[in-house]
């Protein structure tokens, strides 16, 4: 659903853009090229308030950074109770300690050495520092010991702030003509400050003051200046560029336009390909499984039939009807042959086959087929290389042609002819083939057969191959679906050309062999109902694996008929028990290829494993190198083709 609905807002895109005039293709443009510089002017706004909040938030940080140093030199001081430094004039007893009775002391050298604490240390540090790195960092509180102390008016409402449960706050001020970030951040009474602070009603927790830090706002603002100026200049560039690039894209689209109505119908062509090829599969699919359950309804009529024939006397007044209803059957056979050719899992008996010889040594049959009014000429290439195939199945290809090559000259006279030849063809002669899957390039030997009929326009050239499309009065329309499935298993192709009154050439290609491949003596063909490899004559008992309660019952009939004895299941599982349980008894197994619970193919792999002598007889209605495909190790057993008659199962039976 996805990709349809994205189809048709292409297509609905592109029928858009090929209505555009010039003019209005031009006010389209000049609206991009206003939205993309809007674009920039936006991001370029936005990319300036990001770069202001982070350089904000980087001299938070720096101001954080120094409040926790501080900090934390305070608290190493203090939880140590202080520490003692040399009494100079820069470090004079503390007069806030006085009441510490080991404020001052001497060493036992006589060196006097005067108690510091954390507040001490913190405010010397600080007025040793000044303001070299560009900031500044002092003690203050509204309750100050020590006068210098004394918060600003700023500072003032900022540790009232604090006091109210604000962690810490921050301005910009101007001071003495430079800008200034300020940031304080309140400090709690821990129990080392109460020697000090006790008597100014602290307690432990309280929050008596702050560490207040001013930083130099003109470097961070030069900092951020810069990077504004390199991003201004970037935007601008990628603006420049891209706006040369919807200029350049507007000249090109419009040598496009041009072009857009022309690939508006290929594209709308190619999808119509795409529907027509996927219902074709569809269809091929349907009459797969049609076929297949059709047979075995044919199997159970042919072996039924059989059967009855066989227990009456020749005499009997129900012998014709029997022979009728058993030609009844087998023409109803040639058409699942027919519906499975179509999907492409039909019987093919493979070979090397020299394709003039089959045309030539089949030419009073395919010449019998067509009118007498009309002639027919045969032109072979000589020294084709051999190609591989079933050769009834091709020569069935050969006969649709023809035949449909003389009804569309009708009761006139014309001509028809078959002609033979071998080449390579490349990508753009592939492509011309009416089949969805197209085979690799390469060397291809071809039979064609052109017709000087009616011709065909292109609406039935587009319906000739599906199923039941025929334009005659009376048929089924089978053939033409049937030789492209038959195309389609031997990895062909199929070209057609016409034109109303001008004829019909139909070209049909296969796989050249390569000279090697044609010079291999092939001294055992696959053929129909018979193994690959024969293992003798069935001794003992039958098993009979379907699921189809008609065809084993037919089955269980037919070899019961032919003096075996018989074991009967319906599914694989059911099958394995009986084997393992009977498996001296048992010499050979007829099994259905396709079945539910464990379907043919796990069912002889498991036979295989419990008996790798076993002989397996596979029935299906499907082809060998189906079967190849799915059965492992199948060139040790043997096939036999749905409907089979009774003859050729008697014979699979019997090895002969």
């Amino acid at each position: 659903m996805m990709n349809k609905n994205r189809v048709k807002s292409e297509l609905f895109m592109q029928k858009a853009l090929s209505e555009l005039s010039a003019k209005k293709f031009g006010r389209v443009f000049i609206f991009i090229a206003i939205g993309w510089t809007l674009l920039i002017a936006a991001l370029m706004i936005w990319n300036y308030h990001r770069m202001s909040r982070e350089t904000l938030n980087q001299a938070i940080t720096e101001a954080q950074t120094a409040f926790a140093k501080d900090v934390a030199y305070r608290q190493w001081v203090n939880n140590h109770g202080g520490v003692y430094a040399p009494i100079t004039e820069q470090s004079p007893p503390n007069p806030y300690l006085e009441d510490i009775s080991e404020r001052d002391i001497k060493t036992p050298s006589g060196r006097s050495l005067t108690l510091i604490n954390g507040a001490y240390m913190a405010r010397q540090v600080y007025e040793l520092l000044g303001n070299q790195f560009g900031s500044s960092t002092r003690i203050t509180s509204l309750k100050p010991l020590r006068p210098a102390n004394q918060p600003d008016e700023w500072e003032s409402e900022a540790l009232r702030q604090i006091a109210n449960g604000k962690k810490a706050v921050w301005d910009f001020q101007e001071i003495n003509g430079s800008k200034k970030f300020r940031y304080i951040e309140g400090m709690k009474t821990k129990k080392p400050c109460l020697k000090c602070h006790e008597a100014q009603g602290h307690r432990e927790g309280d929050i008596r003051g702050g560490i207040s830090i001013s930083i130099e706002w003109s470097r961070y603002h030069n900092m951020f200046m810069r990077h504004v100026k390199a991003d201004i200049a970037t935007f601008i560039g990628i603006w420049a560029v891209c706006l040369a690039g919807i200029l350049m894209a507007g000249n090109r689209t419009k040598k496009y336009m041009q072009q857009l109505h022309r690939a508006e119908e290929e594209k709308n062509e190619m999808d119509r390909r795409l529907l027509h090829a996927q219902k074709l599969e569809s269809l091929g699919v349907m009459a797969s499984g049609i076929a297949h359950d059709f047979n075995n309804v044919l199997t159970t009529i042919i072996g039924n039939l059989a059967l009855a024939q066989k227990k009456l006397s020749v005499d009997s007044p129900v012998v014709n009807n029997i022979i009728n209803a058993m030609k009844g059957a087998k023409s109803a056979s040639e058409l699942t042959r027919q519906m499975l050719a179509y999907s492409g899992k039909g019987y093919f008996q493979i070979e090397q086959i020299d394709l003039n010889r089959l045309v030539q040594d089949n030419f009073d049959i395919l010449k019998s087929s067509i009118s007498k009014s009309v002639t027919f000429n045969l032109k072979t290439e000589p020294d084709l290389s051999l190609i591989e195939g079933d050769s009834g199945q091709i020569q069935q290809i050969v006969l649709n042609l023809i035949t449909n090559a003389s009804e569309s000259i009708g009761d006139g006279i014309g001509t028809v002819t078959v002609t033979t030849g071998a080449g390579y063809f490349g990508v753009k002669e592939i492509e011309k083939s009416r089949l969805n899957k197209k085979p690799d390039p390469g060397h291809f030997v071809w039979v064609m057969v052109s017709d000087t009929g009616c011709g065909m326009d292109e609406g039935v050239q587009e319906k000739i191959f599906d199923p039941f499309f025929t334009t005659k009065f009376t048929g089924r329309g089978l053939g033409m679906s049937a030789v492209l499935g038959i195309i389609k298993s031997h990895n062909g192709a199929i070209m057609v050309e016409s034109a109303p009154g001008e004829g019909t050439v139909m070209q049909v290609l296969f796989p050249a062999l390569m000279q090697h491949a044609a010079a291999e003596v092939i001294e055992e063909q696959k053929k129909d109902g018979q193994e690959i490899k024969k293992t003798g004559s069935a001794a003992g008992k039958i098993m009979v694996v379907d699921d189809e309660d008609m065809v084993r019952s037919v089955c269980v009939d037919i070899i019961k008929y032919c003096g075996f004895g018989v074991f009967a299941a319906c599914n694989g599982a059911e099958a394995i028990e009986i084997f393992k349980e009977h498996s001296q008894d048992i010499s050979c197994v007829i099994l259905d290829a396709t079945m539910p619970v464990m379907d043919g193919a796990e069912t002889f792999e498991k036979l295989r494993e419990l008996n790798p002598d076993i002989k397996i007889i596979v029935s299906t209605g499907y082809s060998t190198e189906n079967i190849r495909k799915r059965f492992p190790g199948f060139e040790n057993s043997m096939f036999i083709q749905k409907p089979f008659t009774l003859e050729k199962l008697r014979h699979a039976l019997q090895g002969d």
